[in-house]
């Protein structure tokens, strides 16, 4: 059907229907004109004739719309023979289509049941893992905590042990402390012992000097007095020689008692001392 809409929802058909153009609606009418067309009021080409009292177009439109329902008839009978003939396609189509479909759900279904059971294994698999994690983890906290105490226990000890040695390193800087004190102290009677020895030794090189100085004074009388004592033997001697037999005897007893010898005799005696 063709329909011509004009301003106000107003087609074709109803302009001629108002302005009571017969030809002209039943040309329309076997163009195709939509006779149950209503504009914007709700109102049909035949409403619009019967207001303006067009009885030609009433007439025209009656008839028309007694052929155009028996056309109508014959054309909903040929489209529900199509529409059934559709229905039957349609049908057959989509009893292919749902056998196909349920041959692709069933195969869906199939590999969602694998897939479930792959899932599932997957899960148990999972819990499995997990539940060896969570053991791992229990086991790891365990470890980590005995470690963590262990290490507190190794830091108390170790600071009980820096504590030690800061107290034994006080303990060794005071004896530094002491010993260089004592070394101080031993350089300093070091010093004054080599500075006593050096006056020792002075002194004894002085007592020396002079012991030696002494001794060659004593060797230098001791040999003027050996020479005294051997010129005065040389002289006795003499005398000895010139007396006579006879009066060896009166000189030897005189020479007994004679002063001068006895002193001569003592200070050999001295001097052989003072040599010895």
């Amino acid at each position: 059907m063709m329909t011509f809409v004009l301003q106000g929802g107003w087609s074709s058909l109803h302009s001629a229907s108002f302005n009571g153009h017969r030809d002209i609606v039943r040309a329309l009418i076997e163009a195709g004109a939509n006779i149950s067309q209503t504009n914007k009021k709700g109102k049909t080409a035949m409403n619009i004739a019967e207001e303006k009292g067009n009885k030609d177009i009433i007439q025209v439109l009656e008839t028309d719309q007694s052929k155009i329902f028996n056309i109508m008839t014959q054309q909903l009978c040929g489209m529900r023979q199509q529409r059934r003939q559709q229905l039957s396609d349609m049908k057959k189509e989509s009893e292919q289509q749902l056998h196909d479909m349920k041959k692709q759900t069933e195969q869906q279904l199939l590999d969602m049941r694998q897939q479930k059971e792959q899932t599932e294994q997957q899960l148990h698999d999972i819990r499995q893992l997990k539940e060896q994690t969570e053991q791992q983890l229990h086991n790891l906290k365990k470890q980590t905590e005995q470690q963590l105490h262990d290490l507190r226990q190794q830091k108390e000890q170790t600071e009980q042990q820096l504590h030690d040695k800061r107290q034994q390193k006080k303990q060794i800087e005071q004896q530094l402390h002491d010993m260089r004190q004592q070394k101080e102290q031993t350089e300093q009677q070091l010093h004054d012992t080599r500075q006593q020895k050096e006056q020792k030794e002075q002194q004894l090189k002085e007592q020396t000097d002079a012991s030696e100085k002494r001794l060659r004074t004593t060797e230098g009388k001791l040999t003027k007095m050996q020479l005294k004592n051997k010129s005065l033997r040389l002289e006795l001697r003499e005398m000895v020689q010139k007396a006579d037999a006879s009066q060896i005897t009166q000189t030897t007893n005189f020479m007994d008692y004679n002063p001068l010898n006895s002193s001569i005799s003592r200070n050999s005696s001295d001097n052989e001392e003072e040599h010895l």
